[in-house]
Parts: C-alpha cells; sequence; structure tokens
C-alpha cells in the first residue's frame, strides 16, 4: 500500500499571515465592516481550501487500523466524521498525520472548529479542553487523539 502523505500545511501557514488591503480597511467599521473583510477572506482563502479538497477527493479509502488499536480507531473515526460533516470536508479520509489546524480549518462561518469538536465530544461522551486544544493546535490528528484519550472517562 502506497503512503498517504499528510495534507500540507505550508499554504495555509502562508496564506493564514497575509492580510488583503481589502481586508485591512474594512474591519474597523462595524457590521458592514466585518462581513466585507469576511467576504474578502473567503475569496481569498477559497482556491486553498478547494485544492485541500481535491486532495481528499483523490485520497484512496483509509483502513482504520491506520489509527492504532480499537479505541484510537473509534476516536479517529469521530473525528474525521465530525470534520466532514462540519467542515464540510468531501469524505472523511483524514489521517493521524494530517494537521489539526487543516481537519479543523474554519473556513465557512469561523465556528465550524468549534462545531466539530461539539460533535467529537458528544460522539465520544468527552469533554476536550480548549486551553489544551490550543496548545497542541499546529500538530497532527494522532496529538488530537492523544488528547482526547487524557480526557475519556473511563
Amino acid at each position: 500500500m502506497n503512503e498517504i502523505l499528510p495534507l500540507d500545511a505550508t499554504k495555509y501557514d502562508l496564506i493564514d499571515r497575509q492580510v488583503s488591503r481589502g481586508e485591512r480597511l474594512w474591519r474597523p467599521f462595524p457590521i458592514i465592516g466585518l462581513m466585507m473583510s469576511t467576504i474578502l477572506w473567503e475569496r481569498r482563502n477559497r482556491p486553498l481550501y478547494d485544492e485541500y479538497c481535491q486532495s481528499l477527493e483523490v485520497r484512496p479509502p483509509i483502513n482504520q487500523e491506520i489509527w492504532g488499536n480499537m479505541e484510537r480507531q473509534k476516536i479517529g473515526k469521530a473525528i474525521c466524521v465530525a470534520a466532514q460533516s462540519q467542515i464540510g470536508w468531501p469524505n472523511d479520509r483524514l489521517t493521524p498525520s494530517d494537521p489539526i489546524r487543516i481537519a479543523l480549518w474554519s473556513f465557512h462561518d469561523g465556528l465550524d472548529a468549534q462545531e466539530a469538536i461539539l460533535e467529537i465530544e458528544e460522539q465520544l461522551n468527552v469533554k476536550i479542553p480548549w486551553n489544551e486544544l490550543v496548545k497542541i493546535w499546529n500538530k497532527d490528528l494522532d496529538s488530537l487523539v492523544d488528547l482526547i484519550l487524557v480526557h475519556q472517562t473511563v
């Protein structure tokens, strides 16, 4: 079986640091400024989101054993299903080596990541502390599985 490469965060990290002139100009204006800067942000980020969607579309189905033992597989599956349903990815073919910040990218409304985490918490009956999630945000999904394992009640 060919190795499945993780989603590349290089372009995401670069585009995340860039802010267009229009976004900067509109931000100070209440309500309309927020709406306009959000529209401009989405237009700037849409090609990258589409590129990640294409990468996921061509990925072969993921063997759940890639996540490890049965408990890790259950957690990995919950993460993948939540990312697909809340973030809007075309499928749930995420791997443990995919970056959290990509898998849970709040592309559509800024709340997608929070909604995905809430879905994971509900599915697994676990509370994921945001202060700990922020610390691992730049790591991979395997790190998120580790965090969830620490906070699961037996």
